[in-house]
């Protein structure tokens, strides 16, 4: 195809957005890309509606798949890919019935992204616990070469509760970007729907790129047959990123797959998914003391005065556990979701909140402090785009 001048795509109402374009002109461009393909049947849309889908379950809590469930799939490149079991069944039987059903078109061979090898997945799950390991990594080193780059602010970090103050103080600034806590992290904007494993991509090509969707995939003379196809096993096709299917839970295409290995539309969540809330306390604490004695063993002292120098001291597990205790974590888990969520609640209000989570954690157990908490922003989530 003789590439095409940006008048000419303007001229003739083709989506040709891109990341890198100005603000007015990208909003432009998504809007005509969203007015032209976004009444498409049999799509998903992880941009404006179904955001969370995978991601949370019927109760709004964010989970993630138990890694028991997860099968291979077959791939061109030997590459380990995964998703759930009845997912890689239910899309390798989509791959062989639409190769077989389109093989004798003679132009299908030449189709750029719609043939049989293109189909083989190249991209499927997201293991969220390193991908929530590389995230937390990096928050904690804008936190140290930004934030403490301030020369008084990095002098207040004597020990541990100093050390927590300013991270917490770092965490407000911050939180409703890049959260701290993994229930943040998969309910943020920022998360690839991948982390469900519920969804397989065949292409790696950039999401932001509208032209290549427009050119490779919705103009393809095959299209509506991959459509048709793709929900005929129980698959919606991502309409932003039209390369990547996912599995509908609800559809009774996909039920059948799922029933072969006891998983349903009732009990999937349950049966598949780990809820993040019931992991959270002992994640932060491990995250939280790696965190402050990597940065004590990065700056084990500083300056106090001209002839005085204060060494801060790491902290070992055993203080650890002794000093903080389950009356801190719940303190500390509340306000570092308060920084991840848009209504933060008036100080009247979170102190309510803290009240009644430290009176279920005497009267009941730290579970139903956590479960609380868990619950009070649930809702409360960054915007869609």
């Amino acid at each position: 195809m003789a590439k095409r001048t940006a008048r000419q795509l303007r001229d003739q109402r083709i989506p040709h957005g891109r990341n890198k374009m100005g603000a007015r002109e990208i909003f432009t461009q998504r809007k005509l890309y969203k007015n032209t393909y976004h009444r498409l049947r049999n799509t998903i849309d992880f941009w404006y509606r179904d955001t969370l889908y995978g991601r949370i379950d019927q109760e709004g809590n964010a989970i993630y798949p138990q890694e028991k469930w997860l099968k291979e799939f077959r791939t061109a490149s030997g590459c380990s890919l995964y998703a759930f079991n009845f997912v890689v069944e239910a899309y390798e039987r989509f791959v062989n019935t639409f190769a077989s059903r389109n093989m004798r078109n003679p132009i299908f061979k030449d189709e750029k992204y719609l043939f049989p090898q293109g189909l083989l997945a190249k991209k499927a799950w997201i293991n969220s616990h390193q991908m929530y390991h590389d995230i937390t990594d990096a928050k904690y080193k804008k936190f140290v070469k930004e934030y403490l780059s301030n020369k008084q602010t990095n002098k207040q970090i004597v020990n541990f509760d100093t050390f927590m103050t300013s991270f917490l103080s770092f965490l407000g600034e911050t939180g409703t970007i890049v959260p701290f806590t993994k229930t943040g992290v998969l309910t943020s904007l920022g998360c690839t729907p991948n982390v469900s494993a519920l969804c397989v991509e065949f292409s790696l090509a950039r999401y932001g790129e509208d032209l290549i969707k427009h050119d490779g995939f919705m103009t393809s003379p095959f299209f509506r047959d991959y459509i048709s196809t793709a929900e005929h096993h129980g698959f919606r096709i991502d309409v932003n990123a039209p390369w990547r299917l996912v599995a509908d839970i609800t559809s009774p295409e996909m039920g059948w797959y799922m029933a072969k290995y006891g998983v349903t539309q009732d009990n999937i969540y349950d049966t598949c998914y780990l809820k993040s809330y019931t992991y959270e306390i002992p994640t932060l604490k491990t995250y939280l003391r790696q965190i402050y004695n990597s940065f004590v063993a990065s700056q084990p002292s500083f300056r106090t005065g001209k002839n005085t120098t204060l060494r801060r001291r790491r902290i070992s597990e055993e203080v650890f556990d002794r000093k903080y205790d389950d009356s801190y974590w719940v303190r500390t888990y509340a306000k570092i979701r308060r920084t991840e969520v848009l209504d933060k609640y008036s100080d009247e209000r979170f102190k309510e909140i803290l009240g009644e989570a430290q009176n279920l954690r005497i009267t009941l157990d730290m579970n139903a402090a956590i479960v609380y908490i868990n619950r009070q922003f649930l809702g409360q989530l960054t915007p869609t785009v």
